[in-house]
């Protein structure tokens, strides 16, 4: 009969729409379940990473060494609190001056002739240098540099300055004592 015709055909196209639609709809909450287990991961990546980027700020900051950045023209671009305490000046007063500015006038013609070796990708080893602070206090330090790059050009550096007094007083006791010794057994 006619009317079995037509219901045969309705089910048919529903069987059709199911075929298609489950599969689509599979794929769609497929695609959901991707894209949310994505985002998670980056979400918990990002947290990670800005956890590191908190610790590794923390530990520059409270380190007993002052630490430094300079950019290509030779200008502090950051200095941490124990380098600021250090040279007694404030982060505005420095950030953004030059770096020979703080490097007593019989280190100054080395110190910037390293910066330039720097500049030019030449390696360069620990040096010693006198640093003046804001109050013109002389300060002995070894710095110790690295280059900043970014594809292959130079940005500046950063470094470490520690300061070496101790050190050297340990060494001027150490010789002192040695020239005792040499006078005692001479006698």
């Amino acid at each position: 009969p006619f009317f079995l015709l037509e219901t045969e055909g309705l089910i048919t196209m529903e069987r059709t729409l199911l075929i298609i639609t489950l599969p689509l709809a599979f794929i769609a909450i497929l695609l959901i379940v991707t894209g949310w287990v994505v985002y998670r991961g980056y979400h918990k990546r990002g947290k990670v990473l800005q956890k590191k980027q908190d610790e590794y700020r923390a530990l520059v900051e409270n380190a007993e060494d002052g630490i430094f950045t300079i950019d290509q023209e030779g200008r502090f671009t950051y200095m941490n609190k124990k380098g600021m305490e250090l040279l007694g000046y404030a982060k505005d007063e420095l950030v953004g001056s030059n770096f020979a500015t703080v490097i007593a006038p019989e280190y100054r013609e080395t110190t910037i002739e390293n910066f330039r070796k720097r500049q030019t990708g030449e390696a360069v080893d620990r040096y010693e240098v006198e640093v003046i602070t804001k109050d013109g206090k002389i300060i002995p330090l070894e710095l110790n540099t690295r280059t900043l790059e970014y594809k292959g050009e130079f940005m500046g550096i950063e470094g470490i300055g520690r300061v070496i007094e101790d050190k050297r007083k340990v060494l001027l006791d150490k010789k002192r004592l040695l020239e005792e010794l040499r006078m005692d057994e001479r006698k």
